[in-house]
């Protein structure tokens, strides 16, 4: 196997490990020691119950918000619907922050009054607060007693053309001295006051931040594997937010909440090449031509290496003879030819790493961009031209990375000058498409645009050396 064949192959691997890393096997940072009080309650049965579907009729009260829609039912004094404006999401998929008393699991039916932003449920001498703002609302309780509010059905699926993808990256966050993401199986009670308690889906995350401490809470899994979360408490007062997962918009709030963000091992990349995409979405209005005018620019700050490997696959072919010649001399002694190939390689001044160099180069600007395409919230719905209607999820009709395999093998077969590897140039072509099929249409998208301007160079390049064949 000669050296070509073989940094292609590493570059291959190199690609593989780190997008099964990047995607499977990357971890949050390690817990520090905490100075919190965890317990386990071990029961044999759960310990959150099912709750009844009440048999009282039900009454709303809705307050429309410049960002939301709330519904707010009688049944517990209940969130029945959180529909966030701009982003056409329903966060609630049934009703939530249901109340109930001592150790009674019994849903009352709550007399609902409106004043304003303010909203009151009211059941005897005890009443239910609602006071919402711009990007929820603060609950509370009169008078004091023990309480528990039940968020049995957390947030809702809101990525129906990728459910399972959405599904995946739901996640429950607690901040103590830190932040730190909790999993949970069974359902798991915690005996302490953190400073937030916080419930994400793929783009959406919802906060719980105890004004008044609280006595405990409890995480466990919905049947869909979602978080549900139930909160003990004695005097009720609790912040609620519901927020677009969005990097620098949560790091305004100045509480940790931006950590929630996942970007892996090339986050950072990703976020700089968002401030680029945000940058000339507004000049440019479509985050495709967006993507496309991104992958010239990768093109053109490349250049210079993508010249250089055209020369060193052109002082490939004209070596060919000479490097046959050394393989028969030295047939018997690997090493012996190692060695001369090493020196002919030096008196003609190539490097066989200079044929993949950009590749390899622009692996870290690939895994970040398939990052931010996948999970960065500028991309959601954001359509492109014809059948594109969101570049975050996969061409429906797989048209792109067909385009984008035929742009490929019409770019290898340009720059291929040796015929023994023909048939790598046609192989690698076919395995990108089938790896890219179900990858962000956006993805697509660039690696299509980024092979049509090497197709272009390529011929560009031969038309100025005369002709590489």
């Amino acid at each position: 196997m000669d050296d070509t064949k073989r940094i292609m192959i590493a570059f291959v691997l190199v690609f593989l490990i780190l997008l099964l890393y990047n995607q499977l096997f990357y971890k949050p940072p390690p817990k520090k020691a905490e100075t919190v009080k965890e317990v386990v309650e071990v029961k044999e049965e759960p310990v959150i119950e099912e709750k009844k579907k009440p048999e009282f009729p039900e009454s709303t009260i809705t307050v429309e918000k410049r960002n939301y829609r709330a519904v707010i039912t009688n049944y517990g004094a209940g969130l029945k619907s959180l529909y966030l404006k701009e982003y056409k999401a329903e966060l609630m998929g049934d009703v939530n922050f249901i109340s109930s008393y001592g150790d009674s699991d019994v849903i009352s039916s709550f007399s609902l009054k409106r004043n304003g932003d303010t909203v009151f449920g009211i059941r005897g001498t005890f009443k239910k607060i609602y006071i919402f703002d711009e990007y929820g609302f603060r609950v509370l309780s009169e008078p004091p007693g023990k309480e528990r509010i039940s968020i049995e059905n957390g947030l809702a699926v809101t990525e129906f053309k990728n459910r399972g993808d959405d599904l995946k990256r739901f996640a429950c966050y607690v901040r103590t001295d830190q932040v730190r993401k909790v999993k949970v199986k069974e359902p798991k009670r915690y005996l302490y006051n953190p400073a937030w308690i916080g419930l994400r889906n793929k783009y959406f995350f919802m906060v719980l931040e105890p004004v008044r401490p609280i006595e405990s809470f409890t995480l466990f899994r919905t049947e869909d594997k979602r978080y549900g979360l139930e909160i003990t408490t004695i005097r009720t007062e609790l912040k609620v937010s519901f927020l677009p997962i969005d990097y620098w918009f949560l790091a305004d709030f100045k509480k940790d909440y931006e950590k929630i963000t996942t970007g892996g091992l090339f986050g950072p990349i990703g976020r700089l090449i968002l401030r680029f995409f945000r940058f000339l979405f507004p000049i440019i209005g479509n985050f495709g031509f967006v993507i496309m005018i991104f992958a010239l620019l990768v093109k053109l700050i490349l250049h210079p290496l993508n010249r250089q490997q055209l020369a060193m696959q052109h002082k490939m072919q004209l070596l060919q003879p000479e490097l046959e010649r050394l393989k028969k001399k030295y047939k018997d002694d690997p090493q012996g030819l190692n060695r001369e190939m090493m020196n002919l390689y030096k008196a003609h001044g190539f490097n066989p790493a200079g044929c993949f160099l950009p590749l390899i180069i622009q692996l870290p600007l690939f895994m970040a961009l398939y990052n931010m395409l996948l999970t960065s919230i500028d991309f959601r719905q954001a359509p492109f031209v014809f059948w594109i209607k969101d570049l975050s999820v996969k061409d429906p009709y797989y048209v792109l990375p067909i385009v984008m395999g035929a742009m490929f093998l019409i770019q290898s077969l340009i720059t291929t000058t040796d015929p023994r590897n023909r048939m790598m140039s046609i192989f690698m072509p076919i395995f990108f498409t089938f790896i890219f099929l179900n990858f962000p249409s956006g993805l697509q998208l660039y690696w299509l645009s980024f092979n049509l301007f090497s197709i272009i160079e390529s011929l560009w390049y031969r038309r100025l050396a005369g002709g590489i064949r």
